[in-house]
């Protein structure tokens, strides 16, 4: 992997690596609640039978957003960070990481230089 770039461009993958986890955990922190209110309307029961929630215990996602706080609080809408967290700031890592040294390697084998249409 030496020769597919050079040793500058490997430090400015260093920097997108750093940036792409970054951007991970930032993204998670914004919408972890959104996906634990999500998760709570998908698994209340449809009927009589079933797991989860009681029936219609929330009618859309602000009540559901509404009751989590209510009962749990800030805890309660982040319930389960840790363990996304764990998945999805390595996975914006690799994501960002991967299409930046793609895009450079296939750029100096064709020789275009980015720049675009001139």
């Amino acid at each position: 992997m030496e020769g597919l770039l050079k040793p500058e461009e490997w430090k400015e993958l260093r920097g997108t690596m750093f940036g792409g986890a970054a951007a991970g955990m930032v993204s998670k922190v914004l919408t972890h609640p959104i996906d634990t209110c999500k998760a709570k309307l998908q698994v209340q029961k449809k009927g009589k039978t079933g797991i989860g929630a009681p029936v219609g215990a929330y009618k859309n996602s602000f009540d559901a957003f509404k009751a989590t706080w209510s009962r749990s609080g800030f805890r309660g809408l982040y319930a389960g960070f840790a363990i996304a967290g764990i998945g999805s700031v390595p996975a914006q890592c690799l994501y960002f990481t991967s299409y930046e040294f793609f895009r450079k390697v296939i750029l100096s084998r064709t020789g275009g230089g980015g720049k675009g249409k001139e």
